[in-house]
């Protein structure tokens, strides 16, 4: 059962916020010599906060929760791109990685803002973090989550999955259920697992071809995880696994909202909500909902360049509900549906399919984010990662909208840090009531480009109106891709 505060509570208890550890945890899923996993960041407690030095230790277990190498040391450089291939010698493995951050000062938030990126050969997937233990004066109390809100692949070689995790305590909890359910949100087939997890720090990555039968996952849309937890925070790393390539495409869990939480009322503002969408030229976006918010029928008005409003109607509560899809038309690059009646569902999440047009190989993203109820806390600094060399290349989006319905244009500048913690600074103007997009890669020259250490860059960007959010898509010209929203 979900059991989380409201959205607004939630958001009301920010200023609050005190801690001195921040941690994630990633599966480590190592097939051959080519796999890696790129643990990405930029030092934001120091750009933002001012707050250094902070220290990262990195703790790594194998699948039956030994701890077989852990390392600390201090975060100096403002460009962080950590290769556990540094710490796991073994041709394929599986288990986990615990990084975590300690400061003497607040550092406020409990999870550190890092990407993964998950390498295999020429392909890469991004997730930032989701899953975590718990720190030592959090409450721990035993519940059960069900964790779901991606689209299942199960053609082109690829099968889901899922990564399960324990945390530091020996528990005897249930073992995990995985629900398939169609297009209609009705259950395809379901399973328990044959053994549950109990040693500490176990963790197990879950191929859903060894459960199910190639019928049932050709009839599934989308899955629940239901999985046990008391001393961690258990969003789960979720994605497709591809045969053929041999890599993982990746992207994290939400819980199924099983609590009403609708936006509260706002007279002073035109919308109580919206989901944007966009995107740059050179790729195509599906945005996906899927019937696992709290249950409610409700209204919105999609808006679309140089046509007129469309009014739909959603459902996609978790009892009653169905997936939502919308493919945004090729020549188009902002889009957004806004809500403004009774019922909105202040969780309503989302995934954004990104995939570079006419591509060669079968890969996308699957951005887990949401609409933006006007609950949220207002923003004028983003930040992310990405990828910059001779083969790709790292866009970065910017929406430009509001809850007063009008926007004006909005100024800002982004930084990219690259190499050994060299930069490059570009102004960015973004339209009122649109988007922009730019390509780090133009900002550099080609001696600049041959010249770094490494092709993990971040990314910095302030703004003078806190009505910005920001995507990130690194991308080849023959398809390969992989994304996140930024932080």
């Amino acid at each position: 059962m979900y059991t989380s505060k409201t959205l607004a509570s939630a958001f009301s208890e920010r200023p609050k916020f005190f801690s001195n550890r921040a941690s994630t945890v990633f599966p480590i899923y190592f097939t051959n010599q080519n796999s890696d996993l790129i643990l990405s960041f930029v030092n934001y407690w120091k750009l933002k906060d001012d707050i250094h030095p902070v220290s990262c230790n990195i703790r790594v277990f194998n699948a039956d929760g030994t701890n077989l190498r852990r390392e600390s040391f201090e975060v100096e450089r403002l460009n962080n791109a950590i290769s556990l291939r540094d710490f796991v010698e073994e041709t394929t493995f599986e288990g986990m990685v615990e990084l975590e951050i300690v400061s003497s000062k607040n550092i406020r938030f409990v999870f550190p803002a890092i990407t993964a990126f998950f390498k295999y050969g020429d392909f890469y997937s991004a997730v930032h973090s989701v899953g975590r233990i718990k720190n030592a004066d959090e409450v721990k109390k035993t519940y059960q989550s069900h964790e779901s809100n991606w689209t299942l692949k199960t053609d082109n070689g690829f099968t889901p999955f899922a990564h399960i995790f324990n945390g530091a305590s020996q528990i005897d909890h249930p073992a995990p259920t995985i629900e398939l359910r169609d297009s209609s949100n009705n259950i395809v087939a379901s399973k328990e697992l044959d053994k549950t997890l109990n040693a500490p720090y176990q963790s197990e990555m879950i191929l859903f071809d060894k459960l199910f039968s190639k019928e049932d996952l050709a009839k599934s849309q989308h899955a629940r995880v239901s999985v046990w937890a008391t001393d961690v925070f258990p969003r789960l790393v979720v994605g497709n696994y591809n045969y053929d390539f041999d890599f993982l495409e990746v992207t994290h869990s939400y819980p199924v909202i099983d609590k009403q939480d609708f936006v509260p009322e706002n007279k002073d503002l035109e919308l109580k909500s919206f989901l944007p969408m966009v995107k740059p030229s050179e790729l195509d976006l599906k945005v996906s909902l899927f019937p696992t918010n709290c249950e409610s029928s409700y209204k919105g008005i999609l808006l679309k360049e140089n046509q007129e409003p469309e009014p739909i109607e959603l459902n996609t509560g978790y009892k009653t509900g169905a997936p939502f899809q919308r493919q945004m038309p090729s020549d188009s690059n902002f889009e957004c549906i806004t809500f403004t009646g009774d019922n909105i569902p202040s969780r309503l999440n989302a995934n954004y399919i990104y995939e570079v047009k006419n591509s060669k190989v079968p890969c996308s993203t699957d951005i887990a984010t949401g609409a933006k109820s006007w609950v949220y806390p207002k923003k004028f600094r983003h930040w992310g990662a990405g990828l910059i060399d001779n083969s790709w290349e790292t866009i970065v989006v910017f929406r430009n909208f509001s809850y007063l319905g009008t926007t004006e244009d909005n100024k800002g500048e982004i930084t990219v840090y690259f190499g050994d913690d060299e930069s490059i600074t570009a102004p960015i103007t973004v339209p009122g009531n649109g988007a922009e997009s730019i390509s780090l890669k133009d900002i550099f020259t080609e001696q600049q480009i041959e010249k770094m250490a490494h092709n993990h860059v971040s990314w910095f960007a302030t703004f003078e109106k806190p009505y910005i959010e920001t995507f990130w898509v690194s991308k080849t010209k023959d398809g390969h891709i992989c994304g996140e929203h930024g932080f």
